[in-house]
């Protein structure tokens, strides 16, 4: 499992002699045979061919004979021997089939499916307890209990019944508020910025307001299950609710952003807006339509990213080395800087803007 701490490691990863292999291999065996991923692999390693990738190319090929177990979706992999790095992630979520060879470990393709599939926590409960999961990259990697009481029923009728009901009641909530302090104990441990309640609608709205403040507003909504739910049927409700979320947060932060460059406020679209404040360091939070590439240029004095070929540094006066791509390596050096990246999908506004802007920290 791929967490931000290794992501920030990746990022940190600093040398300038030796290349980094990075691989990205779709193995959904569901939707092809493994010899035809294998193929498409050997294909984009013979792309970035070189004899100092020939032990990171053997490396990456004894991993997938005899060590990965073609169970995932997908699979991430950094190998350069000489540098001693080696890293390689099986992930529950599709992967398309990518490879690079650069000085350091390319991270958009990561970068986007960390963003895409963020991390989110699921509480299912019912009168005597919950089963509480911790889901990322739409997988669920922690799952525990929280056992109250069993509620055993009363057949008779009359005042015996009602004594025997409000007993049942007050246990009732007295397990609830159990589940309540475990939900909290666990978001203690883990950051829960988004939770997800899942059970009967009735138990759920006794439970919501026990939990503490902060819990309630990090939740985004509910989905019907009960405690016979397999963990498979749990991901599965709650993976679609934590994605339509996600799109409308990115929705609303592009619409912030749109409107604070329009404003002269704090933020700017377009690619050479946004690649000169890269440079500055100023970019707090960049977002970047899905797919969205474009030529640049890379000042190897002052690593300033230009939206254009042939011209002298803005920032220092070096010559321009020319780039396939100055989108990868804006989002590389806004990364190095602390900020966070977002990957939108089909927002028009953002495409109309200019397929990339940020909000900037001043």
């Amino acid at each position: 499992m791929i967490s931000r701490q290794d992501l920030q490691a990746l990022v940190d990863f600093q040398q300038s002699e030796n290349l980094v292999l990075s691989v990205y291999l779709d193995t959904d065996l569901s939707r092809q045979a493994k010899e035809r991923c294998r193929l498409v692999l050997r294909d984009k390693l013979q792309q970035v061919a070189d004899k100092s990738l020939a032990q990171d190319v053997s490396r990456i090929e004894r991993f997938l004979d005899y060590e990965y177990d073609w169970q995932a979706k997908g699979l991430v992999a950094f190998s350069c021997h000489k540098c001693d790095l080696w890293q390689a992630w099986p992930i529950e979520v599709p992967v398309p089939t990518l490879v690079f060879a650069a000085e350091r470990p390319y991270l958009k393709p990561l970068t986007d499916l960390l963003d895409e599939y963020e991390p989110y926590g699921v509480i299912l409960v019912d009168q005597e307890g919950a089963r509480l999961f911790r889901v990322e990259l739409g997988e669920i990697i922690e799952e525990s209990e929280s056992l109250g009481e069993a509620i055993k029923r009363h057949k008779q009728g009359g005042w015996s019944q009602a004594t025997y009901q409000r007993r049942v009641d007050k246990q009732i909530m007295q397990n609830l508020k159990a589940v309540a302090e475990a939900a909290t104990d666990l978001c203690k441990e883990h950051t829960c910025a988004t939770l997800i309640l899942a059970g009967a609608d009735e138990t759920l709205a006794q439970f919501q307001p026990l939990l503490p403040t902060h819990l309630q507003k990090a939740i985004i909504g509910s989905v019907p299950a009960d405690m016979q739910s397999t963990s498979a049927e749990v991901l599965s409700k709650t993976l679609e609710l934590a994605l339509e979320d996600k799109h409308k947060k990115e929705d609303a932060l592009v619409l912030q952003a749109v409107t604070a460059a329009a404003k002269g406020e704090a933020a700017v679209m377009g690619l050479a807006d946004t690649a000169y404040a890269t440079r500055e360091g100023r970019v707090r939070v960049l977002v970047v339509e899905q797919g969205y590439e474009a030529p640049g240029a890379l000042c190897e004095n002052c690593g300033y990213v230009a939206p254009t070929q042939g011209q002298k540094c803005l920032f220092c006066g070096h010559s321009m080395r020319p780039v396939g791509n100055a989108v990868d390596l804006v989002t590389q050096k806004v990364l190095d800087s602390g900020g966070k990246v977002r990957v939108v999908a089909g927002n028009d506004k953002l495409a109309e803007s200019g397929h990339i802007g940020a909000l900037l920290r001043y």
